[in-house]
């Protein structure tokens, strides 16, 4: 049980990245942007041709969340300046994608196998810090030592990655970026550049989509030109739960939300594989457990109106 909680707070960590990318557009921006699916395996792709090209994991990983604010600049060009309906923009740039990290990869997939990558610097890691042997005894469950230098790195990486969205939308700029997807009008009235706002959020969600699909094509060991298929429903799962847990709650709280909404939705997942659910029915329990978190707020919001007693003379 414990090494099952470790892998999935470790893969929830992984796509944190991914959750506050969608935040960002889904949540900030009012944006359907179904770039992300692309995004996330063009920060694989454009990751794993430069780790075969010799490159070191860290910069390779950088590379490809260039290659995901490039796709998201991409985006909300075609939505802003060509007046494309933002969600056939965003399906437009996921598609050409396709074909893009195709190219960039040169084949379908890629398996890890002499390259340096992320889990070859944590497993060398944890040799350094816990000795030769592969596994340690941890509440009575043996526990690769390697798994636990992946969690705290992808922890510390997420816990920067949320303390540096926080900075960013406190400053007049980020401000500006939150107004533009608040209240457009209302933003242009006050002389913000709505569509440029757009634009430049977009490529940060898209760049944070990227950024969890290198790491996460690192640790799975392989990347694939079809990697990020579906990875918006789970963005949008992540963020819909953590939004249903801290409800009309601050800004920055709203970001820890989505942290503990994906870490609670990947302990979810990885405890239904442990019953014996097959992974090819886990979409449909993410598609009922997206809907319960939408469904379930509002119809305890209406039976505790309901039950509220009107105080006499009070309209």
């Amino acid at each position: 049980m414990i090494s099952v909680i470790i892998g999935g707070l470790l893969i929830g960590f992984i796509l944190t990245p991914l959750a506050l990318g969608v935040f960002i557009s889904y949540r900030m921006l009012r944006f359907p942007d179904l770039t992300v699916d692309g995004a996330f395996a063009c920060g694989a792709v454009v990751s794993a041709r430069m780790v075969l090209y010799g490159w070191d994991p860290l910069s390779a990983t950088l590379l490809g969340m260039c290659g995901g604010a490039v796709a998201g600049l991409l985006t909300g060009l075609l939505a802003t300046r060509f007046g494309i309906r933002r969600l056939l923009a965003g399906i437009l740039v996921m598609t050409a994608l396709y074909s893009v990290n195709l190219y960039i990869l040169g084949k379908p997939s890629h398996a890890f196998n002499e390259e340096i990558t992320l889990y070859n610097w944590a497993r060398e890691v944890a040799v350094w810090f816990f000795g030769p042997e592969p596994s340690v005894i941890l509440l009575g469950s043996r526990i690769f030592t390697v798994k636990l230098v992946s969690l705290v790195f992808a922890g510390c990486t997420s816990v920067l990655i949320v303390a540096g969205l926080y900075w960013l939308f406190k400053t007049q700029y980020g401000l500006a970026m939150r107004a533009a997807g608040d209240n457009p009008e209302a933003a242009a009235a006050m002389g913000v550049n709505v569509e440029r706002m757009v634009i430049i959020a977009l490529a940060l969600a898209n760049a944070l989509a990227a950024l969890s699909g290198s790491i996460f094509a690192q640790e799975l060991g392989s990347a694939g030109f079809d990697l990020g298929l579906g990875m918006i429903v789970t963005g949008l799962a992540c963020v819909i739960v953590g939004g249903a847990l801290f409800r009309r709650s601050r800004f920055s709280m709203q970001l820890v939300a989505t942290v503990i909404g994906t870490l609670l939705y990947r302990l979810i997942i990885s405890l239904l594989l442990l019953a014996g659910v097959v992974s090819t029915d886990l979409r449909l329990f993410t598609a009922v457990f997206v809907l319960l978190a939408l469904l379930v707020p509002s119809a305890l919001d209406r039976w505790l109106r309901q039950g509220q007693v009107p105080v006499k003379g009070v309209q």
